[in-house]
């Protein structure tokens, strides 16, 4: 038996992390060298897991957000979740 999650699993598990304000958690479902990346100005605005958390940190401070999942489609390899974040100010 394989120890490696399906992309299911992940997707899901770093969901449930996220709503759990769990950060080390919701950050082992990255790989140490993520790149996000603004995609409206096609900028990047964190690299490496370090900063993922740095900039999530303060998100998870926030005790009344939550993520709603409102849709996910699921086609072959691919997951794709329409996701409603609620609590922000």
């Amino acid at each position: 038996m394989s120890n490696m999650l399906s992309n299911l699993d992940l997707v899901q598990g770093q969901l449930e992390a996220y709503n759990d304000f769990n950060l080390e958690r919701f950050c082992s479902f990255y790989h140490p060298q993520i790149q996000v990346i603004l995609l409206t100005l096609n900028e990047f605005i964190s690299t490496g897991i370090d900063n993922f958390k740095l900039m999530y940190s303060e998100l998870f401070l926030i005790p009344q957000q939550k993520c709603v999942l409102r849709n996910r489609t699921i086609r072959a390899d691919c997951i794709i979740d329409d996701e409603l974040i609620m609590g922000r100010p």
